[in-house]
């Protein structure tokens, strides 16, 4: 299964020029989806996201995580990244990245190494980028927009 997420920051123009970077462009965040398509609880097992360059993004191991108590996020997810304990017992391992920035781009791996009766792994692509309204559009409001495709 793989998942292309694209994250379109727009910025206002004003009289031809780049305006100031609105503040909830900067402080951002993205949901990287992952479900076990068995729906099954999730509670008492091990999940494991990696971003493609063998990055630890973050690791549940049966209610352990970078959050309370584990080590070895890396640092630049770490006070970043973080899971919905709530959609656990529903099979879901989405994660939340907050504060994206263009440096978060890149492939992702959420990983469920002792599944059985098979190992399960997803791929997710997520490509955060810096787009500009053309002169031609209204320039009356600046949007932050974000478009989710299932690929």
């Amino acid at each position: 299964c793989v998942i292309f997420i694209f994250v379109l920051y727009l910025y206002c123009l004003s009289s031809g020029e780049q305006s100031q970077i609105d503040e909830d462009l900067v402080r951002s965040y993205i949901i990287l989806p992952c479900s076990l398509s068995s729906q099954e609880s999730l509670v008492r097992t091990r999940f494991d996201w990696r971003k493609n360059d063998d990055r630890e993004v973050f690791v549940y191991d049966a209610g352990l995580h970078y959050n309370n108590g584990l080590r070895g996020q890396d640092e630049h997810f770490r006070g970043r990244v973080s899971h919905f304990s709530d959609q656990l017992k529903f099979g879901n391992a989405s994660i939340i990245i907050r504060n994206t920035t263009v440096a978060d781009s890149g492939g992702y791996t959420c990983d469920f190494p002792f599944h059985q009766p098979d190992r399960e792994t997803f791929n997710v692509t997520l490509v955060v980028g810096e787009s500009f309204i053309s002169e031609n559009k209204p320039k009356t409001k600046c949007n932050k927009r974000s478009t989710r495709e299932l690929l």
